[in-house]
């Protein structure tokens, strides 16, 4: 019964199998930004304690490959192999980073 409810959700998303691509090319650098913008976003972020760290990588890493899945197909008439991708995935992690902002600010922590 789990597994027919597994399928009829993936049948309602399009295209799934295009959701972990991204170019090869880009790949270090968007991992790289990934692992920066999560030191940077842990400033906003500290009051999770240990977690912070592996939670903030994991939704930024999420919301980039999100991104890109979501944006594959648009032309920013620039550099497809490295600078297009690259934009995407900031934008992605903006996304995500904005997210977890929200829900793991300092502030929200102690208002509870």
């Amino acid at each position: 019964m789990l597994a027919e409810w597994a399928l009829y959700l993936q049948s309602l998303l399009p295209n799934t199998g295009d959701f972990g691509k991204m170019p090869e090319e880009a790949a270090p650098i968007s991992y790289a930004l990934c692992g920066v913008a999560t030191l940077f976003l842990c400033k906003y972020t500290g009051g999770i304690g240990y977690l912070s760290i592996p939670l903030n990588f994991i939704a930024l890493f999420f919301g980039m490959l999100t991104s890109n899945w979501l944006l594959h197909g648009v032309d920013m008439h620039i550099d497809k192999l490295i600078v297009q991708p690259v934009i995407i995935h900031v934008l992605g992690m903006t996304m995500a980073g904005l997210v977890v902002m929200y829900f793991f600010s300092r502030n929200a922590m102690r208002d509870g």
